[in-house]
């Protein structure tokens, strides 16, 4: 127990006094590596048995291509230090790895940027820095494939370890569109109603299909539905969803009459008229001017 200043001085009583003593450890470490390329680590003295958590650990001074991977307990550093309590002296050892410079190419003219310059640890994958590092650029008319090792975009990056400074390269395909092609009432020429629907390739033009047809009605053109404007299939590339539908007009025939004192005469009639037995009932009268003729019904 401990005792107070009023007990020292009581002279009535005889008192033996123990000292108590606090078991201190120290803890050293061992740069490996990069002695000599970042300052030294003070060592650290704390009581005995205290937990030490790796957020309490120092941190060494940055090593130009090199990362610090944590501090270890064996010289091999196969064994990271954990937290725990430290009941003797000790030493940890600081674990090092290569950096290897990552460059990754836009791979299209006019990229800006071109390239850019990352680092990864040896052995690791190039995933995280890619994708971390790195915003796809927004190129018109194209969309982002993958990553490649070449610069023709032919071999896909799977993964692998880098073991050495490497070059990677983004991949390019063509931007696609979805475009329908509505026959409004017509048929198609396989019997078919509904809608014919293809993929192209923005820049492209549309495959059209034979066109459809429609009784008493002549095929005069597409209608972009989006803009309302006639769309021409033949000229006009695709650089958007696309919706067309057929625009038709009535057919208008001239049906040729015989016999009139001048000549032919023709009748103007709206759809087709394929035989004269649909002029049943229509009484034709004419009569006869100095100029010519007139055809009344």
């Amino acid at each position: 127990s401990h005792i107070g200043p009023d007990e020292i001085d009581d002279t009535s009583h005889t008192m033996t006094l123990y000292a108590r003593y606090t078991h201190r450890v120290t803890i050293s470490y061992d740069l490996g590596d990069a002695t000599g390329q970042v300052p030294p680590i003070t060592s650290q003295t704390i009581n005995k048995d205290t937990t030490l958590t790796t957020g309490g650990l120092p941190t060494p001074g940055a090593w130009t291509g090199h990362t610090f991977k944590g501090w270890h307990t064996d010289t091999n550093l196969t064994q990271p230090w954990r937290t725990g309590p430290v009941g003797a002296n000790m030493t940890l050892h600081a674990k090092w790895v290569v950096q290897h410079t990552l460059t990754a190419h836009a791979n299209y003219p006019g990229a800006n940027p071109a390239t850019w310059t990352l680092h990864v640890d040896d052995g690791d994958d190039a995933w995280g820095a890619l994708y971390r590092e790195i915003t796809i650029p927004s190129r018109t008319g194209w969309t982002f494939d993958d990553w490649y090792t070449d610069p023709a975009a032919t071999t896909h990056y799977t993964g692998q370890a880098i073991t050495a400074d490497t070059d990677m390269y983004m991949g390019w395909k063509r931007a696609t569109w979805p475009v329908e092609l509505d026959p409004n009432g017509g048929t198609w020429p396989d019997g078919t109603t509904g809608s014919k629907n293809q993929t192209v390739t923005e820049g492209d033009l549309v495959a059209m299909p034979d066109p459809p047809t429609k009784p008493g009605w002549i095929l005069t053109g597409w209608t972009d539905t989006f803009t309302g404007a006639d769309f021409d299939p033949a000229t006009t590339p695709i650089t958007r969803w696309t919706f067309l539908k057929a625009k038709w007009a009535p057919a208008i025939t001239q049906l040729p009459l015989t016999g009139g004192p001048l000549g032919a005469w023709t009748l103007p009639t709206l759809g087709i008229l394929t035989s004269m037995t649909l002029l049943t009932g229509i009484r034709l009268t004419h009569r006869r001017k100095q100029t010519g003729h007139n055809l009344r019904h």
